[in-house]
């Protein structure tokens, strides 16, 4: 796993790159903001993707937990998430907050 930080601090707080030999398989970021609504929260957990030829292996979860301790090693108790997706991030710890204008739905993940 690759950690970079930006220079660019009022957007991106991390950024997390999944690489095997050369070939990236996934990545997730952690936001100050996401979007227009609910700017009164941050950090938001933003970006997972796992390449489709390497889905299903457990890449998500890795990507997921890795972000989430470093968020709590910057110094964060809770991160937001928003998703159209159903039944997805609750696998990991996620706790719905409610429905957003946007159609997404809003998530927190406490971080223990």
């Amino acid at each position: 796993m690759e950690r970079m930080l930006s220079p660019d601090y009022d957007k991106l707080i991390a950024a997390l790159g999944l690489v095997d030999n050369e070939t990236l398989i996934g990545f997730i970021s952690l936001f100050k903001k996401d979007g227009e609504e609910r700017q009164d929260l941050t950090p938001w957990y933003a970006t997972m993707y796992v390449k489709k030829e390497f889905r299903g292996k457990g890449y998500s979860k890795l990507l997921n937990d890795t972000l989430l301790k470093e968020a709590k090693k910057l110094g964060y108790n809770r991160v937001y998430l928003k998703s159209d997706l159903n039944n997805y991030y609750e696998k990991f710890s996620a706790k719905y907050l409610e429905d957003l204008k946007s159609g997404e739905k809003l998530y927190s993940i406490d971080l223990q």
